[in-house]
């Protein structure tokens, strides 16, 4: 490197992977909040059932928040060009269909599907 260069060092650090069962989206005037969550079932001695969940929130300005709504529709199509449409999963339907017979309203969360 020549004298009059100056080099600048950048570090990134990976994330773990985190696998997301549910997002909720809430906002502020200048702020989105992605809360991305996952929900694991827990057998504890003793036989009791617990669930544990887990949560990362990214916040973002409100610009940023509609370019990831853009981004993730043009690779959604992308997706679905190459390996077909997305569709509900048979577990949902079933859910939903259950609930529907019993009268009640199918509600899909992370406490009767782990996806």
């Amino acid at each position: 490197m020549e004298d009059n260069q100056k080099g600048v060092n950048i570090q990134a650090g990976e994330g773990a992977e985190f696998h997301v069962d549910s997002v909720t989206v809430v906002h502020r005037p200048n702020k989105f909040f992605f809360d991305f969550s996952s929900t694991t079932p827990r057998i504890e001695k003793g036989g009791l059932f617990r669930l544990m969940s887990k949560h990362n929130v990214a916040v973002v300005d409100p610009y940023l928040a509609k370019e990831l709504v853009k981004v993730l529709k043009e690779n959604i199509e992308k997706y679905e060009d190459k390996f077909g449409e997305i569709s509900k999963p048979k577990e949902f339907e079933k859910i939903e269909q259950e609930a529907k017979e019993k009268g009640d309203e199918p509600k899909v969360t992370p406490e009767n599907y782990f996806g």
